[in-house]
């Protein structure tokens, strides 16, 4: 079996390469717009212009509506057109939202395909930590790339004043052994700690929205200040970009350490199906769940789990994980966030809010498993039903399961021994 893996790495250019790219991108981003606007003015009539048809009359105008397009690869303006209509097809499969027009200076990039043009078949090549892009040619590279196989694509793109390129390998599906094959683990995310688990450990996120906030407000200010396309202004500008995109890397190097360390130790973990669109609907704490990441966190989780055959079950968004008793399994009415603390009325069982929600993850995991699976040799990799070679114990007593996480609550209740 074989996969794909992409590696992201910094691209070092000089004026020539940066002027290519920054074109390339202006004519990706100009396909991509004519596709987008050519097929919804054909549907506001009733007509139906196909993909493949929107390709051939663009093809046959650029020459004398766009005759600057000869200065860069054709092949850029081809694959913008082909994510123009992918954008369509998954309109039309209800995947996602109506394709929307690309904006200069927003995200930034062009896409070169290796091996699918008999007449350009090597469009993508690795010599050690340079990259030979068709009609850009060898580009140097921060590092060397991680991954050995067949390049399928490159993506290079732009992030702040920042080039990169995202390298599409075709890998061998290869089996990493976890350092544990039996641990279990619930995990419970939240605001003022990033991560608590059904063990007991907390870890705090690093928060860097809230650590550069001062920063943000007074790059804003200064930005605000500024004539609207002026040198300065743009000055200003691509300083606040770098800012923001420090903050994103932050966030993105912590949530990857923590996902690693876990999808490495453990063979079960669970976590929740947050709707975290409508959690940003609350502006009291919208500002501090962007800043958590729950969503880049889910999604790491995800492509992690099938990598280190690690099963991932991920609970129903409604699974009412704080407000029911781990051990006697009383559900109570309300459960606000600032209760962070509270005994079971039922059993007496004094709780840790988010520990006790940790561990009803981990049990919400073991029910679903011995109900739709008997024995260890059937179990999957994650909850989407990929098949599992990796080794599990049989995890059909829960009621012995149970009883040890309970038996390692402390009689207070407020965190694990």
């Amino acid at each position: 079996m074989r996969r794909i893996k992409t590696h992201k790495i910094a691209l070092e250019l000089n004026n020539k390469q940066m002027t290519y790219c920054k074109k390339a991108a202006g004519i990706g981003r100009l396909a991509y717009n004519w596709v987008v606007h050519e097929r919804s003015e054909w549907h506001k009539y009733g007509l139906n212009l196909s993909g493949r048809d929107a390709i051939k009359l663009f093809n046959s105008i650029k020459e004398t509506d766009f005759p600057f397009i000869t200065e860069i690869s054709q092949y850029i303006s081809k694959y913008a057109m082909k994510n123009a209509n992918i954008a369509f097809d998954r309109f039309f499969t209800h995947k996602s939202k109506y394709p929307k027009f690309k904006k200069k200076g927003d995200r930034d990039s062009f896409r070169i395909d290796n091996g699918t043009d008999k007449n350009n078949p090597n469009a993508v090549e690795i010599y050690k930590n340079r990259i030979y892009i068709t009609s850009l040619g060898w580009v140097r590279m921060r590092e060397e790339l991680r991954f050995d196989g067949q390049i399928t694509q490159a993506v290079v793109s732009r992030t702040a004043d920042r080039w990169f390129v995202a390298i599409s390998v075709e890998v061998e599906d290869e089996v990493i052994q976890r350092e544990n094959q039996t641990k279990k683990t619930g995990i419970d995310l939240g605001v003022k700690h990033l991560v608590v688990d059904s063990e007991g450990r907390k870890i705090d996120g690093r928060k860097p929205l809230r650590a550069n906030q001062k920063r943000i407000r007074r790059e804003s200010k200064s930005l605000a200040r500024k004539k609207e396309g002026s040198k300065n202004y743009k000055k200003e500008q691509k300083r606040l970009a770098k800012l923001h995109a420090y903050i994103a890397n932050c966030r993105k190097d912590e949530i990857h350490k923590i996902t690693t360390k876990y999808v490495k130790t453990s063979a079960l973990i669970c976590i929740e199906d947050l709707s975290i669109k409508w959690m940003l609907k609350n502006h009291k704490l919208a500002r501090a769940v962007s800043d958590m990441g729950f969503g880049e966190f889910a999604h790491q989780m995800k492509y992690k789990s099938d990598w280190y055959r690690c099963i991932l079950v991920i609970a129903n968004r409604f699974y009412a994980s704080s407000k029911l008793c781990s051990k006697c399994e009383h559900k109570m009415d309300k459960m606000p966030l600032s209760i962070r603390e509270w005994t079971c009325p039922k059993c007496g069982c004094i709780h840790d809010r988010d520990i006790n929600a940790a561990i009803n993850l981990l049990l919400y995991a073991l029910k679903w498993l011995e109900h739709n699976y008997s024995t260890a040799e059937s179990l999957p990799v994650a909850a989407c039903g990929e098949k599992s070679s990796g080794e599990v114990q049989s995890l059909s007593n829960l009621d012995s399961v149970k009883q040890e996480l309970n038996s390692k609550y402390t009689a207070h209740g407020s965190e694990f021994v």
